[in-house]
């Protein structure tokens, strides 16, 4: 049912003749595969250490009316855990028999979508599972960031491509690095290889750390060409990178690698130097500026992305003009734009010359607009170029029956055509644009 859902929504937004540019950014979300929250489940309250034995029906469809009300600014996982503790004390059970191996605890809960315990006290997480590839350096500052991520972070399990995700929410405090062990992953992609996936994506809280708490000398270059060697897998993608991993070594290897897709997601939140040191980031915007120039050096048209949030505490308009600037100069594949909210217990929460929720607003509808236009002259680079696609699944786009799938840049492309082509590479011909963020395959 949902999935009807999600395609007849696509499909009516898809056939609006004059979208606003609300409509183009919720069009881009749900074609990307992105999808609004259509329930709550007593297990997600669980997952967050809630009893849901005490919790009644009538509870559960407070708490799924409150977090629709609240899903336009909030987080799905933050949103409901503050709702449903805070707001409504939903009552919580502690995790039996389990202490803190850091400060022996036992205000412990156990997260089953992250696969993850979590100490009350020390804010310490870990594994029942081996999945997460890294946590988060001890020694570094609490975490300030606000808002990023992607609306609808989870697993994507298809023929073709499994991409882990590894969490819902960036905690606030960083626990010790921890990276699966290089044989398990390895092991796992095999796995895949075996089972007919096509691509994987490596993904981890902070991906750019895998291997640092390793006694050999392995690190996530490393681990990316031991994948590329598996039979069987043709493409690998990458999750989130720190522009400083972007060396000129780093990036002449991954482009010797024929496996590897050329989509580059490098966060950057702001194009202002005065806002990311507010924000409490380790990288100018000369600096991340370089990763952009180096991938663009070893790669042919690269789809490079980002996060870019707007109204942070204390972001004048010139600041704000400054990003927009650096943003047109950079002229990115994607942009996800995320207007500032206050978490509890960060320090922006209570920083001074806190923005106008309508200020907010103005500039995000500006870099919305933006990134629209970015991405429709990306994309219309690969017309009249042939290109491999990965096929995955049959869409209704107008009235006409397409099989969709992406190039290694993770450009969209439709093919009008009776087979099936699901789980297939296929090159051919980019004909035109069938929609603004749609090329036409022949």
């Amino acid at each position: 049912m949902v999935r009807e859902l999600y395609q007849r929504l696509r499909e009516y937004f898809n056939n609006l003749p004059e979208p606003t540019e609300e409509e183009r950014q919720f069009i881009r979300e749900l074609n990307a595969g992105y999808f609004p929250i259509t329930s709550v489940h007593r297990d997600d309250l669980e997952g967050q250490g809630f009893d849901v034995e005490k919790i009644s029906d009538d509870d559960m469809q407070n708490l799924a009316e409150k977090m629709a009300d609240d899903y336009c600014e909030q987080l799905f996982w933050p949103s409901m855990e503050i709702i449903a503790g805070e707001i409504l004390s939903f009552p919580k059970v502690k995790t039996k028999d389990i202490i803190c191996p850091k400060c022996n605890s036992e205000n412990i809960r156990y997260d089953i979508h992250e696969s993850r315990f979590h100490c009350g006290e020390c804010s310490l997480a870990w594994d029942d599972k081996l999945y997460a590839l890294v946590e988060f350096p001890e020694e570094s500052a609490p975490f300030e960031e606000e808002g990023t991520g992607y609306p609808a972070w989870g697993c994507l399990h298809s023929s073709h491509r499994i991409e882990h995700s590894l969490s819902q929410s960036i905690p606030y405090a960083r626990g010790r690095v921890r990276s699966r062990r290089f044989e398990n992953v390895i092991a796992e992609v095999e796995r895949l290889a075996a089972n007919g996936f096509k691509e994987v994506v490596l993904t981890g809280i902070h991906l750019s750390s895998y291997g640092v708490d390793f006694e050999e000398a392995v690190g996530l270059l490393e681990l990316i060409q031991a994948v590329n060697a598996v039979k069987g897998i043709e493409r690998i993608r990458l999750g989130s990178l720190e522009p400083k991993i972007v060396t000129e070594h780093f990036a002449s290897e991954l482009s010797k690698l024929d496996k590897i897709c050329p989509h580059f997601h490098l966060s950057l939140q702001s194009g202002c130097d005065a806002t990311l040191k507010r924000m409490n980031r380790k990288y100018t915007t000369k600096e991340y500026e370089r990763g952009c120039e180096l991938l663009r050096k070893y790669f042919v048209h690269p789809a490079i992305t980002t996060d870019v949030i707007v109204g942070f505490p204390g972001e004048t308009e010139e600041e704000f003009e400054q990003t927009k600037a650096y943003l047109e100069h950079i002229h990115f594949y994607e942009m996800h734009i995320f207007k500032y909210s206050k978490r509890k217990g960060t320090r922006a929460a209570v920083m001074p010359d806190q923005i106008d929720e309508q200020i907010k607003a103005a500039r995000s509808e500006k870099l919305i607009a933006l990134g629209h236009d970015m991405s429709k002259e990306f994309r219309k680079f690969y017309i009249g170029k042939n290109e491999e696609v990965l096929f995955e699944e049959k869409a209704v786009i107008g009235d006409k029956e397409y099989f969709v799938g992406y190039t290694k840049e993770y450009v969209k492309v439709a093919k009008e055509t009776d087979e099936n082509l699901e789980n297939q590479i296929v090159s051919g011909r980019i004909s035109g644009m069938l929609t603004d963020e749609i090329l036409l395959f022949e």
